[in-house]
């Protein structure tokens, strides 16, 4: 019998092990179409084991099926069980005595939020847990540094954040073991020791390095790419290098664990030692690497990729890459079934097997091409783009038109970039100097910064709307092309025609339908939030809040991720300065702007000014703009109403009672506070709360609300 699947062990074992992941999560969520779906694909995998393998024994065969159907099974269960862990060790809403040590640190303005492990609950018991905390401190009267490795106490009320939140999955949480949360005053803290892992110093005193070499605008850039933290980099900049379809060099992966491989084991050939040496020495530096960027799921799949590949060269081994790509994604799921959901698991994944499976067919493509270089620089980005783009667009829901060429411009010099920045921060560690030697390192990040503060690349940046069952038929057609499948030709490429134009069709028939759906794009947190409406050509700009530090590059955010680029009206719910508001119309230029009668702007010398319309809004009288209904309450809320779509959007200063005064049917809440208190007076279909840090990216009303969870 012919062998139509080219077999191997480890694939068939990964994607059993997904599969089986999946099934557990789709019951879980009692998704019953999805877990047909995954019951489906499983089956089929069994069916590809028993028939379609070729010369194999029947015995061979049976032995084969059933352990695949053992792993998938085991997946199911270990998915469960994991999720089972979390609710048994939930915590709803208790005052306790906390202690524990921060992890990380993200400042966003008027507050910071904490990530703490070793947490210990002094007040029931003296008990730690593996699981970690999240706890957003707000400034005080007395100013606190809190930094990676202080060790704090404080007393609040604990809760958990709930595992199904607004109908989704909360898979951030999960991901990072993040079982609790709390919000705290600054003055409420207190410092009662320090202490950072191995791996902590050395990412801190490659910060430090930075911090001594380059300026504020470069080191962002720089930690972004060897430590693999965005946090840094200005929102709009970031934003700007994700619609060029270049950002995951900001991911450390293959690229990186790759260069760092290559690097340490050209370094080490011309030291006369075993080979043996050489290899478990690269191993362990790739996997510190690894460390000091906090063991993200790419980093660990390169070096364990990467390690294979040394052993197999060391004990004369056949290599074989999509084994160990699979092996590494088993290591990883059996330390977390939950990377399955991981957005930078899957694209990591998804692209290194579509280089895996199409490189060879471009490489014909491009036969034509003289200059080998070219040729293999264009067939390696065109393999990873047309893999990972999709995945890109379901979970962004936005296509660079000209991903292909700008990775085959910036990776080369991010690459460069990279080898440079690695090698001489490493000397300046060791020799001190860093402005000496990071000079050449941050003339090629000026460049950077420059290209893409003067080229807007989100005008090639197309919204997609990408669905589950289109994205399953385009990635067939993949697995059909490449050699992973022996069938003829012509049956190969009729096949693999008919996959692409049914998934073509549904993205293009998905668009054209959520193109002229009501829309919502949020951005916020506690004390702000900005909302754009998009329905066909209008588009509304509604800000609800007090104004910090932060505001402003919210609504960059939430400009960018929506695509807007003319806002027909602004709606500011709450005080403004003229200052703030000059800044946000160059920000977001508008053709008219409602604020409220409280204000104490001057209306005439802001339209002066401006050179725009600006109108008056007073409490519970309703307005119009562009065909909307809105209704502003006094404190700061409003309400949206068109058509059948009714919603309310409220953010504030923390703990500042805003939300009163609208009727409680009501489709959507988008509100700053708990949802304790918004239930208390409404019963929203759905409710987006700043306080869980959820980011919804758009929201569409058909028949019903649906909201598609965007981190």
């Amino acid at each position: 019998m012919k062998n139509y699947v080219n077999f191997r062990a480890f694939l068939f074992i990964a994607i059993s092990l997904i599969l089986g992941v999946s099934i557990g999560y789709f019951a879980f969520m009692r998704d019953y179409l999805g877990l047909f779906v995954a019951i489906f694909l499983s089956s089929m995998i069994l069916v590809v084991a028993l028939v379609l393998t070729g010369n194999k024994s029947c015995r061979y065969k049976i032995v084969i099926a059933i352990i695949l159907a053992f792993i998938t099974l085991s997946g199911a269960f270990y998915f469960t069980l994991r999720v089972n862990s979390y609710s048994s060790n939930a915590i709803s809403s208790r005052a306790m005595s906390v202690k524990g040590r921060i992890v990380s640190v993200t400042d966003s303005g008027d507050f910071s939020t904490c990530i703490l492990s070793d947490v210990e609950f002094v007040s029931v018991g003296d008990f730690t847990t593996n699981f970690k905390l999240k706890l957003t401190v707000y400034d005080g009267e007395i100013p606190l540094s809190l930094g990676v490795g202080d060790i704090i106490t404080f007393n609040d009320e604990i809760h958990s954040p709930p595992l199904i939140y607004n109908e989704k999955f909360s898979f951030y949480n999960i991901s990072n073991k993040i079982n609790y949360t709390a919000s705290i005053s600054a003055d409420s803290i207190t410092k009662v020791g320090f202490y950072q892992t191995i791996f902590e110093r050395v990412s801190f005193r490659i910060k430090a390095v930075f911090n001594d070499g380059l300026n504020e605008s470069e080191r962002g850039i720089a930690t972004a790419l060897i430590l693999g933290d965005t946090g840094e980099i200005e929102l709009d900049l970031l934003d700007n290098f994700r619609a060029s379809g270049v950002a995951h060099v900001f991911a450390v992966s293959g690229l990186h664990i790759g260069f760092l491989t290559a690097i340490l084991y050209f370094t080490l050939r011309r030291i006369g030692i075993y080979e043996w040496v050489k290899v478990l020495v690269t191993i362990l530096i790739i996997f510190a690497y690894a460390g000091v960027c906090g063991f993200s799921p790419s980093s660990l799949r390169a070096c364990i990729t990467c390690t294979i590949m040394l052993l197999s060269r060391l004990f004369y081994f056949k290599y074989d890459a999509l084994n160990s790509l699979s092996l590494s994604a088993i290591v990883l799921l059996l330390i977390s079934p939950f990377y399955v959901f991981d957005v930078g698991f899957v694209l990591s994944y998804v692209t290194v097997l579509g280089i895996l499976l199409s490189y060879n067919n471009f490489l014909k493509l491009f036969g034509f091409i003289k200059w080998k270089k070219l040729k293999n620089s264009l067939a390696l980005v065109v393999s990873a783009f047309i893999s990972s783009a999709p995945v890109s667009a379901y979970y962004f829901s936005n296509f660079s038109l000209i991903g292909i060429l700008s990775n085959l411009i910036f990776v080369p010099l991010v690459s460069v970039l990279f080898t440079l920045l690695f090698v001489l921060t490493l000397l300046a560690l060791i020799f001190g100097g860093s402005s000496i030697f990071l000079f050449i390192p941050s003339l090629i990040i000026r460049f950077l910064i420059l290209v893409f503060n003067l080229i807007d690349f989100r005008i090639f940046s197309l919204e997609m709307s990408v669905v589950k069952g289109a994205l399953l038929l385009y990635y067939i057609s993949l697995i059909l092309a490449s050699n992973l499948i022996n069938i003829r030709l012509k049956t190969r490429v009729f096949a693999v025609i008919m996959a692409i134009v049914l998934s073509l069709i549904s993205f293009i028939t998905v668009t054209l339908v959520n193109k002229n759906a009501n829309k919502v794009y949020i951005r916020g947190d506690e004390y702000f939030s900005a909302t754009i409406y998009s329905y066909k050509d209008n588009n509304v700009l509604l800000l609800s809040g007090k104004q910090n530090l932060r505001s402003l590059s919210v609504v960059k955010s939430v400009i960018s991720v929506s695509g807007v680029s003319d806002i027909d009206a602004c709606v500011i719910s709450s005080n403004a300065s003229q200052s703030f508001i000059t800044k946000l119309y160059e920000t977001a230029p508008f053709s008219s702007l409602f604020l409220t009668s409280d204000t104490k702007n001057n209306l005439s010398v802001l339209e002066s000014y401006l050179g725009v319309e600006v109108i008056s809004v007073t409490p519970f009288d309703k307005f119009t703009v562009c065909d909307l209904s809105v209704t502003y309450n006094g404190k700061g809320g409003l309400e949206i109403a068109k058509n059948d779509l009714r919603f309310l959007v409220f953010a504030s200063a923390y703990n500042e009672f805003s939300y009163a005064g609208f009727d409680k049917d009501v489709d959507l809440i988008i509100a700053s506070t708990s949802h304790q208190e918004i239930y208390s007076y409404y019963s929203p279909k759905a409710l987006i709360s700043f306080s869980e840090n959820s980011i919804f990216k758009n929201a569409e009303k058909e028949g019903v609300v649906k909201y598609i969870l965007r981190k």
